[in-house]
């Protein structure tokens, strides 16, 4: 299992891996109406919907977003690339991103 925050990160162990991976983003946001469909956004580029989409600020005191986004099932090197694009997104504070092999 490999875990990340947004700052770089190091998955090359899994970008030689033909194999598929689950990648599981956790991502804290400034609370702002426009952010929830931005995150979307670099999922849809690839042509991806991911498997979950948790959203939730009712125990941030209205002040962060709290996001859960999951793929079940992607190429390692998009995983990746989804990490650095989440974490590149403007009111995005952090992202941590657990990327492992798919069961």
């Amino acid at each position: 299992m490999s875990v990340a925050t947004s700052s770089v990160s190091s998955h090359s162990h899994l970008a030689n891996s033909e194999k598929s991976v689950r990648a599981m983003y956790y991502v804290q946001a400034i609370s702002d109406p426009c952010l929830l469909p931005r995150l979307l956004q670099p999922f849809a580029k690839l042509g991806l919907i991911p498997d979950r989409v948790y959203a939730d600020r009712e125990w941030c005191g209205d002040k962060d977003l709290n996001v859960e986004l999951r793929l079940l099932h992607i190429n390692p090197q998009r995983a990746v690339l989804l990490e650095k694009s989440l974490a590149a997104i403007i009111g995005v504070k952090n992202v941590i991103a657990v990327i492992e092999e798919a069961m």
